[in-house]
């Protein structure tokens, strides 16, 4: 009897510990996808500080050989 109690036991810590695991991986998941938006994010704005400043350059030049 006290063999059978504790197979339930441990196997409710089992469950318990599986369910936990799948929810950090969802998390991390979730971290991913972050990390993700955040990195494009910041690859538009570096691409739109980039595309200015050549446009900046550019006027540059165009003024300086009037």
């Amino acid at each position: 009897m006290c063999t059978c109690n504790l197979d339930r036991l441990l196997s409710g810590f089992a469950l318990l510990n599986s369910k936990l695991s799948v929810s950090k991986l969802g998390n991390l998941g979730r971290r991913d996808d972050k990390a993700i938006q955040r990195r494009r994010l910041n690859a538009r704005i570096a691409s739109k500080r980039v595309a200015e400043t050549y446009q900046l350059e550019k006027m540059i030049e165009f003024e300086a050989e009037d």
